[in-house]
């Protein structure tokens, strides 16, 4: 009995460091590729001029949710109106989430 006792918490215990040592970095970019550099940070309203292009993620970095995500083109202006529940490219709104103006987000890209 005791042997069995001691393989479980063994087990239990790989388990739980595995999670941690995953949970965090998981938690921190919520689904976002590692390639994908943070370009852009703000509470409030965000404005970002694209560099170059790339796949483009919003993470509202207070719920660690993904709030939209896209291709974007070099030159683009990707907007986040919270206020107005609003994303936008080049002043065209491509998404309506439901934003909060008093949550942090952050605008992620993997280049091309």
């Amino acid at each position: 009995m005791p042997r069995r006792f001691s393989i479980r918490v063994t087990g239990l215990l790989v388990g739980a460091c595995c999670a941690s040592a995953t949970g965090c970095s998981a938690r921190a970019r919520a689904g976002i590729p590692v390639e994908a550099e943070r370009v852009a940070q703000a509470k409030g309203e965000l404005v970002y001029q694209v560099p170059a292009g790339g796949e483009a993620y919003i993470l509202d970095a207070s719920d660690n949710k993904i709030v939209w995500s896209g291709h974007l083109r070099e030159g683009e202006t990707l907007t986040i109106q919270p206020e107005a529940d609003r994303v936008a490219v080049d002043l065209q709104s491509v998404a309506e989430p439901d934003l909060d103006k008093d949550h942090r987000y952050t605008v992620f890209l993997r280049r091309d």
